[in-house]
């Protein structure tokens, strides 16, 4: 199960395109069961952000998961946090969220349990610029 044929085609492409109106896909980061995840440059911004896309056929509770994910992320600010940057559905109705990307890290997050100390070496995330 994958995102419509059409929205897969259209971010795949070679050429420059335009997802929402808004962001241009560089490529593609991830997916999953209820979607996937592309580095793009958002149009407004000139910042790279990374655009999550929910497959149209995802069920009921996830689809109100995702947006109750957006909304809530919309209302936060933290630097330990992944920045909100805007969210809709695309004209094939697919839902989508755009978040700061972030560049990954060299080194592995402190694991669960860690001391406060080990927690306190970890470096923040450095933000990448396009």
């Amino acid at each position: 199960m994958t995102l419509s044929d059409g929205t897969v085609a259209r971010l795949l492409q070679r050429e420059t395109e335009v997802f929402a109106g808004r962001f241009e896909i560089v490529g593609e980061a991830g997916a999953g069961g209820m979607g996937a995840v592309y580095k793009a440059v958002d149009g407004e911004t000139g910042d790279l952000v990374a655009l999550k896309v929910l497959r149209l056929d995802t069920a009921s509770d996830g689809l109100e998961r995702f947006r109750r994910e957006a909304t809530i992320l919309e209302r936060l600010e933290h630097p330990a946090i992944v920045r909100y940057v805007a969210h809709g559905a695309n004209d094939e109705g697919e839902p989508w969220l755009a978040m700061e990307w972030l560049r990954a890290r060299r080194r592995a997050r402190p694991r669960r349990g860690a001391s406060r100390s080990q927690a306190r070496q970890h470096r923040p995330r450095r933000r990448e610029r396009p």
